[in-house]
């Protein structure tokens, strides 16, 4: 009898040791899947983990480039998906530069650009070229203010002469206004009508000592 029930002892702690060995792993495989993000066995009853990243102080700048081209340009600046993309320099081999934004490999938004012979362009772009309010300097000293439009003036600007003089008008696309205001240096003023950068068709001729002529201009 003795011995009988030293048996059952031993069967009662063997089935109670492997009841918590059993307990144990299942306990520790929860804690590990809730640890490490998993999705446990995949069944669907348990909700996944978030995952957390955490971005650098570099990660939320633009890329960086520096390239030189067959042609002799070069660009330094930022890029997005192999383009030039934020702000950059772009250095022509003519002797050009501008500085400025750059969307999709395209000059947009505002920039400068230094021409080789002195001229200067300082404004608004769209699809590389001038396009909205922008400012050109002659290397002469003349300056025409104004809005762009696909590259032309479009629209009202103002161009000053280093004399003094200036011709307020209205630009269409090409180098002279189809209407505008001319104000020599001595006074005079001249409201109309222009072709080709010459006063024609209907205009007012005012002269400083009040006296005007108003007519028709060939």
């Amino acid at each position: 009898r003795a011995s009988s029930k030293i048996d059952d002892l031993k069967e009662k702690m063997r089935r109670s040791s492997v009841s918590e060995k059993l307990e144990s792993v299942a306990r520790m495989g929860h804690i590990d899947r809730s640890f490490f993000g998993e999705n446990g066995s995949g069944d669907g009853d348990e909700e996944e983990l978030p995952r957390r990243t955490q971005e650098g102080l570099l990660d939320s700048e633009p890329d960086r480039a520096e390239t030189d081209f067959f042609n002799g340009d070069k660009y330094v600046g930022d890029t997005a998906d192999g383009k030039r993309h934020g702000h950059g320099v772009y250095y022509y081999d003519s002797g050009d530069k501008y500085t400025g934004n750059w969307e999709h490999g395209k000059q947009c938004g505002h920039g400068v650009y230094v021409y080789a012979n002195g001229d200067r362009y300082v404004g608004n772009w769209a699809g590389g070229k001038h396009h909205g309010e922008g400012t050109y300097y002659f290397k002469s000293g003349k300056i025409f203010q104004g809005t762009y439009a696909a590259g032309s003036p479009t629209g009202h600007g103002v161009f000053m002469y280093t004399n003094g003089e200036k011709l307020d008008g209205e630009w269409n696309g090409s180098a002279y206004p189809d209407y505008g205001i001319y104000t020599y240096a001595n006074g005079d003023r001249y409201g109309g009508s222009w072709k080709q950068g010459k006063k024609h068709g209907i205009g007012t001729y005012y002269f400083s000592s009040g006296a005007k002529y108003q007519g028709e201009y060939k």
